[in-house]
Parts: C-alpha cells; structure tokens; sequence
C-alpha cells in the first residue's frame, strides 16, 4: 500500500445542492422581509408626515387636517391610505428557480387614489410615499437575503 491523500467531492456536490436548493428560497424570504418594511415605511411616512401643506376645515367629525404640500408623502387624515397599503408574498419553498422571486408593497387593484397620490394628476402635484419607502429599504435587501441564506443553510 501507498501513502496517499484521496479528495472526494461528494461532500461539496452536496453542499452546492443545497446551496442552490436554497438560494432562490432565501431570496423569496428576503423579498417578503423587505415588502413588509417597505409597506411600514408607507404607512410611517403617511401617519408622520411632515406635511406643510394647506390647512383645510372637515366635517363629519368636524375637525382641522393640514395636507401635505407637493413633494411630501400624503399626510393621513381618515386613515385609509394607511390601512389599505398591503403585501403580496410568496411562501419562499414555493419558490424553486431565482427568476420566480417576488414580492410586492402597494395598494389593492381599485385603489386609484393611492396612484393618484404618487404620481399627481393634472390637477394635483405628486406626493410620492412608495417609491420613497422602497429607496429606504433598498440597501438593506442583500443583507436580508444572506441573513435567510445563511438561516437555509445551517
């Protein structure tokens, strides 16, 4: 007999079956954590404002509301903006090829009012809160991603 070293690869064969296995389920985990801060950044900005806008007298309750000025997230004055920001996820072991990860921060089909506030119409300047909300998160969804990968891998 020699004195010889064997390297086998079936061990890495595993990992990297596992690795891939749990890559496109840690990306769709970490889009899920990051559509749910994005949808709290929405309903942050809109319940906190600051809004500089125009001071205007309500009815039914009768109270005072001062909107926002153009430029700045919608200030919440019935709270229906805030309540209908929703998520839409998938379950991460749904989610077997990376393509296939998804996940979104808006408003229910049929909530015009929400675009109309981010975008403006011809008649009223934009107050974006979306986008702005997403620009926050963004930097953070690598790490939210390798938190999940590193959980998948364990």
């Amino acid at each position: 007999m020699k004195a010889e070293v064997r390297f086998d690869f079936s061990e890495i064969e595993k990992m990297n079956s596992d690795f891939l296995r749990a890559v496109p389920q840690a990306t769709q985990a970490g889009f899920n954590q990051a559509a749910e801060l994005t949808r709290g950044e929405m309903v942050k900005a809109i319940q906190r404002g600051p809004a500089t806008g125009r001071v205007y007298k309500k009815t039914n309750p009768i109270r005072e509301h001062r909107a926002s000025a153009p430029g700045e997230a919608p200030m919440s004055d019935t709270g229906d903006l805030a309540r209908h920001a929703t998520i839409d996820t998938k379950p991460p072991a749904s989610v077997k090829r990376i393509n296939d990860a998804e996940a979104k921060a808006g408003f229910p089909t049929g909530f015009d009012y929400a675009d109309y506030l981010e975008y403006g119409t011809s008649k009223m300047a934009a107050r974006p809160y979306v986008f702005p909300a997403f620009l926050k998160v963004q930097p953070h969804v690598m790490k939210l991603i390798r938190a999940a990968a590193k959980r998948a891998l364990r």
